[in-house]
């Protein structure tokens, strides 16, 4: 594995987002999605070596996962771990108001036959186990999900010297998240999933940064070692004027903020007041970029890397003035359905 670029592992939600827009003369598009897979493949985007752990079992939906994540140059060394499983498919539908207003909406149903889709499945310990024996200690370890195997590969990767970013999408049993929150030290969740804060720097001496976003009210945060930020301190989110769609802004915000702190970060050195203001500051711009484009990552199928560090630098300025732009086709349009259900 090359040290030239920074280097992340990940696991948790890895799914396959079927994606279906306002208009009824547009098709059905599928792209890789969950939380760990869009932030992997954000991070690709920008130029790391990104390697998600997790159970592909060849289905047509993991095929067309695979795909996607091969288009942005993510290595898929660990993404066929055994046993394997069905790939998590994800229908998200965009709906237009009367108003205008657009709303995003999730769904665990085939929209075809209305049968229920396959769900996350996470890594087992043995699995993850004998993963430890092969691989080389990332930059970077991220989960969103909590289980004895994903625990186990946290540990190992924090007790070798990776920067741990947990950002929990789902309730856990109460032993896990605390063992989750012992080894971590980035804590970030979002509002809608978790309305009270953690505490995540009281219960852990590990953690250094906690962050609650908060949507279109900004995020909150906490940093343990910066005087001035030892309590919880507000920012407001960065205006784009009409958003198209806020669906993976999240993402998008916990990719640029590991894209930037994770250059300062790590468990042997702690941020400085200038490294969490810059980081925060890139987080939130690509946050809001992100709102400019149809689906969770529809941008980086409309601009080069080089433009869209050109853009979110104007968003921090607050000299970026854009029209919205929704989805054009891609080389991963696929007009089939990847319902197991419907397949059969």
């Amino acid at each position: 594995m090359s040290r030239s670029r920074p280097v992340i592992f990940g696991t948790g939600l890895l799914a396959l987002d079927l994606l279906i827009p306002p208009s009824d003369s547009s098709p059905t598009q599928a792209f890789a999605g969950g939380t760990c897979g869009n932030v992997l493949t954000i991070l690709g985007f920008l130029g790391w070596d990104a390697y998600p752990i997790s159970r592909l079992n060849g289905d047509r939906a993991s095929q067309l996962v695979r795909r996607d994540l091969e288009l942005w140059g993510i290595n898929l060394r660990y993404s066929e771990q055994s046993p394997s499983a069905p790939t998590p498919i994800i229908v998200q539908k965009i709906r237009e108001r009367p108003s205008g207003e657009r709303v995003h909406s999730f769904s665990c149903n085939c929209p075809y036959c209305g049968s229920w889709l396959p769900s996350f499945r996470p890594i087992r310990n043995d699995s993850a186990n004998k993963l430890i024996s092969e691989w080389t200690v990332p930059d970077v370890f991220f989960f969103d999900r909590v289980s004895p195997g994903i625990l186990t590969l946290a540990s190992e990767a924090e007790k070798s010297g990776s920067l741990i970013v947990f950002e929990p999408s789902a309730k856990a049993e109460p032993r896990h998240f605390d063992e989750a929150l012992r080894v971590s030290h980035i804590v970030k969740y979002s509002s809608q999933r978790f309305p009270q804060t953690f505490d995540a720097l009281g219960k852990s001496e590990n953690v250094v940064v906690e962050i609650q976003t908060r949507g279109t009210e900004g995020f909150q945060f906490r940093v343990r070692n910066v005087n001035e930020y030892r309590s919880w301190q507000h920012r407001p989110a960065i205006s784009v004027g009409k958003a198209l769609d806020t669906a993976g802004s999240g993402d998008w915000f916990t990719a640029g903020l590991i894209a930037e702190l994770g250059r300062s970060l790590n468990n042997k050195s702690l941020p400085t007041r200038k490294d969490i203001d810059r980081s925060l500051r890139t987080a939130s711009a690509y946050a809001a970029w992100n709102c400019l484009f149809e689906g969770p990552r529809g941008g980086m199928y409309h601009v080069h890397k080089r433009q869209f560090l050109a853009q979110t630098t104007r968003l921090i300025e607050g000299q970026m003035k854009r029209e919205p732009r929704q989805l054009q086709d891609t080389s991963i349009l696929d007009p089939l359905p990847a319902c197991p259900a419907c397949a059969a």
